[in-house]
């Protein structure tokens, strides 16, 4: 699978539950692609450092992120812009919350 997602990182999409919680081999998707985190495992969803990985290629990514870190200011302040919609309701009313 590894192997696979270095070419093609919309192969995570087919991959067995066990692949897409294997950090390594998400992590190789997300950077070819930040749309791979809509596949990653639920805990992966949850993985500051994979989820700022996607996010920074495109705020969007913060959609399938898990809901503690759609609230984590300081991973949203570092995110591409786009990941404002997805913030939690506290941050998108938060003036602190920079772009």
């Amino acid at each position: 699978v590894l192997a696979a997602v270095k070419k093609n990182w919309q192969t995570i999409e087919y991959a067995a539950d066990d692949k897409r919680a294997d950090r390594h081999i998400v992590v190789e998707a997300v950077k070819r692609g930040w749309q791979a985190l809509m596949y990653a495992s639920e805990e992966l969803q949850g993985d500051r450092e994979l989820v700022l990985l996607a996010c920074k290629q495109d705020g969007r990514a913060l959609k399938y992120a898990s809901e503690a870190l759609q609230g984590d200011k300081e991973l949203v302040s570092e995110c591409e812009w786009r990941a404002l919609e997805f913030a939690s309701d506290s941050l998108k009313e938060d003036t602190d919350v920079i772009f």
